[in-house]
């Protein structure tokens, strides 16, 4: 994992401290990523207030598909995805690990330009993501 997921992880695991009882109120979002018209194998999925109240809300994701709670009202979506990079390293203790690489482009993620309203109900957000400019 590299170190912006990790950042990404850390942020959001700390938007959820304190969430209790007296916390935003959460619903579910499910929807598809895919890069390309293929599903993305593995990430992380943000979704941040635009108007700067409140903390970000998220989780990973796995073959394309996320399911999260997101507090109501407009957000902008990070999307961070991972594949395989075709290299491997020895590790300390001897394991031979495939190495991966962050491959979504930054107009996803950190300069994204992607934005949703969660409402009351349950919703589905699909994000067909392209490499083309």
């Amino acid at each position: 994992m590299n170190l912006r997921m990790t950042c990404l992880l850390m942020v959001l695991s700390l938007g959820l401290v304190g969430c209790g009882p007296s916390g935003p109120k959460l619903y579910p979002v499910t929807g598809k990523i895919t890069f390309d018209g293929e599903p993305v194998s593995e990430g992380n999925i943000a979704f941040v207030p635009t108007d700067g109240s409140g903390a970000a809300q998220g989780g990973s994701f796995k073959d394309g598909v996320y399911s999260v709670k997101v507090a109501q009202g407009p957000k902008r979506v990070e999307i961070y995805g991972e594949r395989k990079s075709g290299k491997k390293e020895t590790q300390e203790d001897g394991r031979v690990v495939e190495l991966k690489e962050s491959f979504i482009p930054s107009k996803y993620n950190n300069n994204s330009e992607l934005t949703v309203t969660i409402e009351p109900e349950s919703a589905t957000h699909d994000f067909e993501l392209t490499g083309k400019k």
